[in-house]
C-alpha cells in the first residue's frame, strides 16, 4: 500500500487528530517496533472494513524486520472484531492457532 493510501486512512478514521507527517509516524504502529515489542500473533480477516489487512501487513513485516518473534494468520472472512465470537466461522481454528503460538513462545506447557 502506499504511503498516499495509508495516509488518507488515517486520517479517514483518526479525522483532525493527524495533521503532519511526525503525528502520522507517531501514530503508524509499523514505525514503533524495536527490540522491546514483545512477540506478537496477528489474527486478522481479509473482510474487515475497519482496518485495512495492509496495516497488519506493514506491522507483521516491521516485526520480521526486528527479529521479533510473530505469526500472521488471515481468515477470508470475519469482518472487524471477530474475537472469540461463537458464530465465528473460523472460531475453533483460531483458538487452535492461538494455542500453538503459546505453546511456541513457551507461555504454556506442550
Amino acid at each position: 500500500m502506499s504511503f498516499f493510501l495509508v495516509l488518507v486512512f488515517r486520517l479517514n478514521k483518526l479525522g483532525d487528530y493527524i495533521i503532519n507527517k511526525e503525528q502520522i509516524n507517531r501514530y503508524s504502529l509499523e514505525k514503533q517496533v524495536d527490540y522491546k515489542t514483545p512477540k506478537t500473533l496477528l489474527l486478522l480477516s481479509d473482510d474487515d472494513d475497519i482496518v485495512p489487512t495492509a496495516n497488519s501487513i506493514l506491522y507483521y513485516t516491521a516485526l520480521n524486520k526486528n527479529h521479533i518473534p510473530s505469526s500472521m494468520y488471515m481468515f477470508p472472512a470475519g469482518g472487524h472484531g471477530f474475537g472469540f465470537k461463537p458464530t465465528f466461522a473460523y472460531h475453533e481454528e483460531m483458538k487452535g492457532l492461538i494455542f500453538k503460538w503459546l505453546k511456541f513462545i513457551k507461555v504454556i506447557a506442550e
